[in-house]
């Protein structure tokens, strides 16, 4: 593994090497994404982001007491998307992005956004939710940005979920009907990103953009969310669960400065 020191020098050396960055966050209001945004804004020179999220109010506080401290020659737009577990929700937020007045390319795509959940919702469109947020809202978020990151002279794209652990696909059960459960769930997501993520990457409209898949690990500061759980499971996650868990994972930032590295190392 390659150690934060190094990592560290690497992100430090960005501002030099990133001129008119143009990037864009799907899930980085919290946790992990949240830390590379964090990282990213800190460690290049007058970056334009894109900064997608559910509420106004809460975008501009964290734009104007957060990122802005961290870089004030940075730019910031704030994107709504009502709920990222509609496919529809998602493309209208990245339609406002290839609209924006302005924007000629996309140099950075990070998506992270998701949550644990034991029951199995489906959504108005026909897909459980906690499916759609970690592959199919962001798949669809990514298709329609595509043009404009083929405009970039060296595009990346990044999705954090679960390289590493992929899982059973059921191609006769793709709603996982029968197949239910929060490990499957989670294994079937992952190895859907990574097959999409190659099959992109075949294509030769797309031969110059990296696509990135990754799992950073354990992070004690995430940010997810537990939903489907009672009163009493979800006081004994807050209480004792996430104490245990620092115990054996990173913190958020440091979790922001490794996802930044994969974003933008060579290597």
């Amino acid at each position: 593994m390659v150690t934060l020191k190094h990592i560290t020098a690497n992100n430090t050396h960005l501002s030099s090497a990133t001129k008119n960055l143009t990037a864009v966050f799907l899930g980085a209001t919290n946790g992990i994404g949240l830390g590379t945004l964090k990282a990213l804004t800190t460690h290049t020179d007058s970056p334009t982001i894109f900064v997608v999220g559910r509420k106004a109010s809460s975008l501009s506080d964290l734009i104007a007491n957060t990122l802005k401290p961290l870089n004030s020659n940075a730019t910031f737009h704030p994107i709504i998307a009502s709920d990222l577990t509609l496919i529809s929700s998602t493309k209208d937020a990245a339609q406002q992005i290839v609209n924006f007045k302005g924007i000629e390319k996309i140099d950075l795509l990070v998506m992270s956004p998701g949550y644990i959940s034991l029951l199995r919702e489906m959504s108005p469109e026909g897909v459980d939710r906690l499916t759609a947020i970690r592959y199919y809202s962001r798949m669809r978020f990514l298709m329609t940005l595509l043009p404009l990151l083929r405009k970039s002279s060296n595009p990346r794209v990044v999705s954090v979920l679960g390289a590493g652990q992929e899982g059973q696909l059921w191609p006769e059960d793709w709603t996982m009907e029968k197949h239910w459960g929060l490990a499957n769930a989670a294994g079937a997501s992952g190895s859907l990103k990574t097959l999409m993520l190659e099959q992109l990457s075949e294509k030769e409209e797309n031969k110059n953009i990296s696509f990135v898949h990754l799992f950073p690990g354990l992070v004690g500061d995430t940010g997810l969310k537990f939903e489907g759980l009672g009163f009493i499971t979800n006081a004994l996650l807050v209480w004792i669960g996430r104490p245990l868990v620092w115990l054996f994972s990173r913190s958020g930032a440091e979790a922001g400065e490794r996802v930044l590295y994969a974003a933008t190392s060579e290597k």
